[in-house]
């Protein structure tokens, strides 16, 4: 066998075996939980049809956890494209240790998507590969097909162009895709080339890798250069002023009150926790003034507020 990555062995499980009768069945097959390693998953991938003939793969793509391993071994002509989408985009989402695909007869069409989109590669040496453009039927009136081929046609290019990046080159790709030239690699090919994807993959990585400790350098130092000082100016330059009334006996208890509510809708607005003391009508214009100015003296004392009364501005 030729291997990419080097399978690593777990202890050994009871493997899960495609029902009869279909590629998988409705429920979920049974296997054995290998401790502190995780479940093993095994499914053959033959000629791929409707997704509804894979829920149980899509299934376990979906709840695998970190320690499980899920290993397709194919051999397919290929099949629906939008089936093999729907795959690789389960793969690409699961939690799953590892997701391999072992190419084991014939990889070809669509099931190339799904061998490519797996994160870890085994290739028998009597393996084969094929990549050509999709066919499929239109029906209906001529305009509407046109748009449909259209379509059709952007988005092959797109899974295409994400899911053979750095397998087949960027000029192979058209000439498979959009000038129907069907490319054929034996195994030694196949595996030589999957050597190229994973080691530019990497190369990639450790690029992204720098770039964001890069940024974070830049942030840290810039950070860093802001002093004690600039920060406490900052603040300062945030800090809201509330402007302290005042009031006396020659106005009138109306207006009292009017007074001491605007001063504590503001103190609310800004102090969300702030509790005032209740005053109505019925109390005396003196027992109203005197919630005022005890307010008033509790806020000058009080941390955390910036204060500035009418009569210390006007001076």
């Amino acid at each position: 066998m030729l291997t990419m990555n080097k399978m690593i062995n777990t202890p050994q499980t009871k493997e899960a075996t495609p029902a009869m009768g279909g590629l998988f069945g409705a429920s979920l097959i049974p296997v054995t939980a290998v401790p502190l390693s995780g479940m093993k998953y095994d499914f053959d991938i033959s000629e791929i049809g409707h997704s509804e003939d894979f829920q149980q793969l899509l299934q376990v793509l979906r709840f695998a956890q970190e320690e499980d391993e899920i290993h397709l071994h194919i051999n397919s002509p290929g099949g629906s494209l939008f089936t093999a989408v729907q795959i690789c985009t389960a793969i690409a989402g699961s939690n799953a240790k590892r997701v391999s695909a072992h190419a084991e007869g014939l990889v070809a069409s669509a099931a190339t998507l799904i061998f490519l989109g797996c994160n870890q590669w085994n290739i028998s040496p009597l393996a084969s590969f094929m990549f050509h453009t999709s066919s499929s039927v239109e029906i209906g009136k001529m305009p509407d097909m046109l748009k449909s081929i259209k379509a059709h046609e952007a988005h092959l290019n797109v899974v295409c162009g994400t899911l053979y990046r750095d397998f087949l080159t960027e000029d192979e790709i058209d000439l498979i895709i959009n000038k129907n030239d069907d490319m054929w690699l034996t195994a030694a090919e196949a595996t030589e080339r999957l050597e190229h994807m994973i080691e530019v993959q990497s190369d990639r990585a450790n690029d992204e890798n720098k770039k964001i400790k890069k940024v974070m350098s830049i942030v840290e130092d810039a950070l860093s250069s802001i002093d004690e000082e600039t920060l406490l100016q900052t603040e300062d330059e945030e800090a809201e002023y509330i402007e302290l009334p005042t009031v006396s006996m020659d106005m009138t208890k109306a207006e009292i009150i009017t007074i001491y509510e605007n001063l504590c809708n503001e103190l609310s607005r800004i102090a969300p926790d702030f509790v005032p003391t209740h005053v109505s009508k019925h109390m005396t214009k003196k027992a109203i003034i005197q919630v005022f100015d005890d307010l008033i003296a509790e806020l000058i004392e009080a941390d955390g507020y910036e204060l500035l009364s009418l009569d210390e501005e006007g001076e």
